[in-house]
């Protein structure tokens, strides 16, 4: 084993985890704002900036609103705006909670190996919706989002 390893044994997990923890973090923050003020969040985020001038749907466009579908216990309204944002969400929320049952078992349990195939298998999700959201725009006419 050529690879280093920090005092917990994770090696290059670490950092990975340590983002996880911070995206979680974020995440309870935007539930906190939007139960504070409902409609700041969607009255303060710009419009897609492709969407607008190109026409066209963009890889992360409908990612605040499945964001906030999530948050608000909407889950397949999620899925419907941008699938991406589930697939983050549940792989992180596995991924951090994996970590912290490792930490606080000390190492009884586990923790989620991280690899890159998972960064492929998002991409690959946020690309396909894309293309499907816009055949569906160009060839249907259909508007998947206003």
């Amino acid at each position: 084993m050529t690879a280093k390893k920090n005092a917990r044994g994770w090696g290059e997990e670490w950092p990975i985890w340590i983002i996880g923890n911070i995206m979680f973090t974020l995440l309870l923050a935007v539930w906190l704002i939007d139960r504070i003020a409902p409609d700041f969040l969607e009255q303060s985020t710009p419009s897609c900036f492709v969407r607008q001038h190109v026409g066209m749907y963009c890889t992360g466009c409908g990612a605040t609103r499945a964001v906030l579908a999530v948050l608000r216990g909407h889950l397949l309204q999620s899925l419907y705006y941008n699938v991406a944002v589930m697939y983050v969400i549940v792989f992180c929320g596995v991924y951090v909670i994996r970590g912290w049952l490792y930490l606080l078992t000390k190492g009884k349990y586990s923790y989620m190996r991280f690899y890159v195939a998972y960064v492929f298998a998002g991409l690959g999700i946020v690309v396909l919706q894309a293309v499907v959201k816009n055949v569906a725009l160009f060839v249907y006419h259909y508007t998947w989002m206003t």
